[in-house]
């Protein structure tokens, strides 16, 4: 599915939105963990289920771990995910489970109105249901799905409060010091400490304070503590 092309602030700003209207309308204040799963059912009002993804869309599994972990079905108002990321069953899966719905919700936010109706999509899918957004790890590359992930990190990941807890739990001089990774024990000590936060998985918070520019790859000359705007 083609998508318009969308610049990452304006994801965040779709993001950002979202959530503020969800806590208005919940009467709560922001805080952590983002409440993700009374976003989906309770402020969007959409059906959340488990089932064996693969199956389900006649999609072969070819390794261990799923390549389909999500979809959406838009007309049903319907979000499944991979009964291998159910929390219940699975807990050690709860950073992958709640990114996952953010993905989700991030398709319903920005590419339910792409989905006009029941169109056939090949043998891939039962003809009787309403077209789905599935979601496969393969093809995480795609823009659709980029767009999905970006909007799933700052979702649950909020830019302003991803600054805050890196500099309560750090400090400034700590948290300029970790950005050059010379030190891996000090590096995952960061990054458990703001997954545990955020309930997220380590590689989600990673990727998220590079965005943020909180941590660098290869360290640039000028380094800063606060993310650019």
């Amino acid at each position: 599915m083609k998508v318009p092309f969308l610049r990452d602030r304006e994801i965040e700003r779709a993001a950002t939105v979202l959530l503020e209207r969800f806590c208005r309308a919940d009467g709560r204040s922001r805080s952590l963990p983002v409440p993700v799963e009374a976003l989906l059912e309770k402020h969007l009002q959409l059906t959340l289920g488990f089932d064996d993804l693969h199956t389900r869309f006649g999609v072969p599994q070819t390794g261990e771990e799923p390549d389909v972990l999500g979809a959406l079905l838009v007309l049903n108002r319907e979000v499944l995910i991979h009964e291998a990321l159910d929390p219940d069953t699975a807990p050690w899966q709860e950073g992958r489970y709640r990114f996952t719905l953010g993905h989700e919700v991030g398709h319903w936010d920005l590419h339910r109105d792409l989905v006009a109706g029941p169109v056939g999509q090949g043998n891939l899918f039962d003809p009787s249901e309403p077209v789905p957004i599935v979601c496969r790890s393969s093809e995480r590359s795609q823009p659709i799905e980029r767009q999905a992930d970006r909007f799933a990190a700052a979702l649950l990941m909020p830019r302003d409060l991803v600054v805050d807890v890196w500099g309560g739990v750090f400090g400034d001089a700590h948290a300029r010091s970790i950005t050059d990774l010379d030190d891996p024990h000090v590096y995952m000590r960061a990054m458990r400490a703001l997954s545990r936060e955020f309930k997220v998985s380590v590689e989600a918070m990673r990727i998220r304070c590079e965005q943020l520019g909180l941590l660098y790859r290869t360290p640039p000359e000028q380094r800063m503590l606060r993310p650019a705007s």
